[in-house]
């Protein structure tokens, strides 16, 4: 991903107040929320690249701090790295200063529940996907301007009435992500499954059979694989690990079963999978 310092510069000058007046903004953030499914799904796959791919990967929430009971509630538009969903909440590390709010600084973790998640953005060979309240601002903005703001982001974006939220087979060669896997079939809707699953779970049956154990195995915060892969929406590969013994109502540490995790971004094939194979 970019070095932090290149976030913190690009992420400063996005920090702004909250909106509830404006019917675009909400809207917009409402749009960010309905989709962060591809959020999580990319992030996701990235932790299991041998290389990385992401050059950018943030969420944007609505942070608020009140002083005192009496005092205003001041609230602000934040963007945090290194975001990791556990169903819940959006957990990360501020990748600027608040303007006003006194008790977080930049580099700071903070988990904010999924309600106040107000935009989301990752970057793959300089291409920007997401960014729904930032490409709000830019359909806002005079031609100079808008070039003004991507030259500072660094980023190609996409057209800001018709927000791209997966790249096509085209930047995913040039990116790299398939050039290694030829032979995998692309769906025509790559928003419906990753090419990478695709790819993985060819290979899992075969895996599982070597190593059994890896169908139980849980991470220090109590995931199982099947819990990656519901979050990542990947019907394939949860598939191949049910047929293969996993529990399909594991727990991770906070009580979320792979189909409520699939459930709380909106992966439906993936919740009815679970749901067949009697999970809850």
């Amino acid at each position: 991903m970019a070095h932090q310092s290149d976030q913190h510069n690009r992420a400063r000058e996005q920090t702004a107040w909250t909106r509830t007046d404006d019917p675009e903004f909400d809207a917009a953030a409402q749009r960010a929320r309905d989709t962060f499914r591809y959020f999580a799904r990319e992030v996701s796959w990235e932790r299991r690249r041998p290389m990385a791919t992401l050059d950018l990967a943030a969420v944007k929430v609505a942070f608020g701090e009140q002083a005192s009971p009496e005092a205003e509630t001041i609230v602000e538009q934040l963007w945090i790295g290194e975001a990791e969903f556990d169903g819940l909440a959006v957990r990360g590390r501020l990748l600027h200063d608040p303007a006003r709010a006194n008790s977080i600084r930049r580099g700071a973790g903070v988990r904010v529940p999924f309600d106040q998640i107000i935009d989301w953005m990752y970057a793959i060979d300089g291409r920007a996907y997401g960014g729904f309240t930032l490409n709000l601002l830019r359909s806002r903005m005079t031609p100079t301007e808008r070039s003004a703001h991507d030259q500072r982001w660094g980023l190609a974006f996409s057209d800001p009435y018709d927000i791209a939220v997966v790249p096509d087979r085209t930047r995913l060669e040039k990116s790299g992500i398939l050039r290694r896997k030829k032979r995998v079939s692309v769906p025509a809707d790559l928003a419906a499954e990753h090419p990478i699953a695709l790819a993985v779970a060819s290979s899992l049956s075969e895996r599982l059979a070597k190593d059994p154990g890896l169908a139980h195995r849980r991470d220090a915060r109590g995931w199982t694989h099947v819990h990656e892969l519901a979050l990542a929406g990947s019907s394939a590969c949860v598939q191949a690990f049910l047929d293969r013994g996993a529990d399909p109502n594991a727990r991770t540490n906070n009580q979320m079963t792979p189909a409520q995790l699939a459930a709380s971004v909106g992966w439906a094939d993936v919740v009815d999978l679970l749901r067949e194979r009697g999970g809850a």
